[in-house]
């Protein structure tokens, strides 16, 4: 199978790049383990299974087959974290994230799926994304 390269990298520092950052992010997986608060360096970091919306589906072995990649995303500036519905105690529990914005002044809030939402309190928008390591291929699409 020929895999195309995609790696994605992202600086987010506006509202309208919360919004870009949601799109490239929407139906990533993510491991409640997966999420660091670092309050004396100021950071929220999570490590996801990210489905590549951008990279088309590839024909394989009569089938068709979509894109995963992990993906390293760090905010900065993060004063505070809330939290709701979030599992704890669960290893290995994972969420998929549905969106993330940043509508009131001061938050970003991620979304997942089961009720479950992470509120980040930020002085100012600075986040980074990176795609780490080679994609690989599943025949799971997410279905809305």
């Amino acid at each position: 199978m020929q895999v195309p390269s995609s790696s994605l990298k992202l600086k987010v520092q506006t509202t309208d790049d919360v919004k870009l950052l949601s799109a490239y992010l929407q139906d990533a997986l993510v491991s409640t383990q997966a999420m660091r608060h670092d309050a004396d360096e100021h950071g929220f970091s999570l490590f996801v299974n990210r489905f590549q919306w951008e990279v088309p589906p590839l024909e394989h072995e009569g089938g068709v087959v979509h894109g995963r990649t992990h993906t390293g995303v760090h905010f900065s500036h993060v004063s505070r974290v809330r939290h709701r519905h979030l599992p704890q105690g669960k290893e290995g529990h994972f969420l998929n994230l549905l969106t993330c914005h940043a509508d009131a002044p001061g938050e970003i809030h991620l979304v997942f799926s089961g009720g479950c939402e992470i509120c980040l309190h930020v002085d100012h928008i600075l986040c980074h994304l990176m795609d780490m390591g080679e994609p690989w291929y599943t025949p799971h699409a997410p279905r809305h």
